[in-house]
């Protein structure tokens, strides 16, 4: 598969390229494999896009998304694949590949196999590259000099690089090689945190920016590294002195986490209770004890999942202790949409409110059922029988219809939305009394967490 974007695969690629070429039957191969390299620069729309695809692909079509950092794909996307993590190759059996097949001097193959990293493509690309040698020398250049660099003198170094006609993201690689996992300082409006990267360097579109954007001071030192470790020891450390003051007040209040500050001026405490608590005699104490600022902040049960973490009824680590930087709102009318139960306990996660899946693939679902008509409406099939809407596979656009035949018969058949002429609108999926109470006191926050106490 291809893309006209040199960053981001676009749903139109997808569309393209995949969804309307993958209902065409293979002419002689038994299986019909569609390729997709960088899948990761898929955008979400994209993902979406192709998500109805892989939900129920044909038996003949196998996909494979190549990518080095699965975890940017939407959960939706990485739940409905196989993951097969591939191992780099051994660096002497690269060495032994480029001295053998490619006559490579064995010098260059060293350098070549440092800078591959166990990718054999990598090192191919670098044994033949005209330029290497002088890329390698401008990295080392750079980062000797960054820190004394202006705006023109990246800029030109940015420029040297696109005349070797070397890729910028494979540039980075190479001075990746220094330094990887870089930590770093953030200013934030606690002060000066400690931060690690997670995520390399990429172009991210103007409306897709999160503002404000914070400042790196500086790349963290060992003495810094040294600090942050410190401080998370102190930090169980601080905990347990809470909850012993906790108990000597008989505050009605559940402790769920400490933290330190990186500069220690301050120490945060998170709790949660059914009300407002009168916690002013418990900070003098605590004060007392750490001598610092001291700062209790009362969160709610989603907030408590977050910071604890837990395995969703999916069997997989809970989305917003993972990667979820804000809750989104979740409404029933969500599950509706999507024709989930609407049974509380199917519906609600382990902090007791509506799960916050329900939005991944809101957007698709919603798309979907707006060009199918609903459970018991009457259609007309492409070969002018009449019906009354059976049951539908939504993802597939499939609607298995009651037709009407002659002498009274009847007959389920199955269609696809396009061979039915039907009249789109919308129907209130019927819910009995109790579980819209019950549904209502989720959407209220007044489902009782699930996690353990301990």
């Amino acid at each position: 598969m291809t893309h006209e974007k040199p960053n981001t695969i676009s749903i139109d690629d997808i569309r393209e390229q995949i969804n309307n070429d993958i209902v065409i039957k293979p002419y002689s191969s038994k299986y019909k494999i569609y390729i997709v390299p960088d899948a990761d620069m898929m955008s979400v729309q994209a993902q979406n896009a192709l998500l109805k695809t892989i939900e129920e692909p044909p038996a003949y079509a196998v996909i494979l998304l190549l990518t080095e950092n699965a975890e940017i794909l939407l959960p939706t996307i990485r739940s409905r694949c196989v993951m097969l993590k591939l191992r780099n190759i051994k660096d002497q059996l690269i060495k032994k590949y480029l001295m053998e097949q490619m006559e490579i001097p064995d010098y260059k193959a060293d350098v070549c196999v440092a800078f591959a990293q166990g990718n054999m493509g990598r090192a191919i690309m670098l044994a033949t590259s005209e330029h290497f040698n002088e890329i390698k020398e401008e990295a080392v250049h750079l980062l000797r000099e960054i820190n004394d660099m202006d705006v023109d003198a990246l800029e030109a170094a940015v420029k040297r690089v696109v005349s070797y006609k070397m890729n910028i993201t494979d540039y980075l690689d190479v001075i990746s090689v220094w330094y990887r996992d870089v930590l770093i300082y953030k200013a934030t409006a606690r002060g000066v945190e400690y931060g690690k990267v997670v995520i390399g360097t990429r172009k991210v579109k103007d409306e897709e920016v999160i503002q404000p954007l914070k400042s790196v001071i500086r790349i963290a030192t060992e003495q810094d590294q040294k600090t942050e470790e410190k401080n998370r020891e102190k930090e169980k450390e601080a905990f347990q002195i809470c909850l012993e003051k906790i108990r000597k007040h008989g505050l009605e209040m559940k402790l769920i986490d400490a933290e330190y500050t990186f500069d220690n001026n301050k120490v945060l405490f998170y709790f949660t209770a059914d009300g407002r608590i009168d916690f002013r005699e418990l900070v003098k104490d605590l004060a007392a004890v750490f001598r610092i600022r001291i700062e209790l902040r009362q969160i709610g049960v989603r907030d408590e999942t977050k910071i604890r973490g837990g395995i969703g009824i999916c069997g997989r680590p809970l989305c917003c202790h993972t990667y979820l930087s804000e809750f989104a709102a979740v409404s029933i009318k969500m599950a509706k949409e999507q024709n989930l139960s609407l049974n509380p306990t199917k519906i609600s996660g382990v902090c007791g409110r509506l799960m916050c899946c329900l939005t991944n693939e809101e957007e698709t679902y919603e798309e979907l059922n707006s060009q199918l008509p609903s459970v018991g409406d009457t259609v007309t099939t492409s070969d002018g029988l009449t019906g009354t809407v059976h049951s539908l596979s939504v993802l597939r656009k499939l609607v298995k219809v009651v037709v009407n035949l002659e002498n009274d018969e009847k007959e389920i058949r199955e269609y696809q939305a396009e061979e039915l002429k039907f009249r789109p609108r919308k129907r209130k999926a019927k819910v009995s009394k109790e579980e819209m109470r019950k549904l209502a006191e989720l959407e209220k926050g007044e489902g009782a967490s699930r996690l353990d106490d301990k």
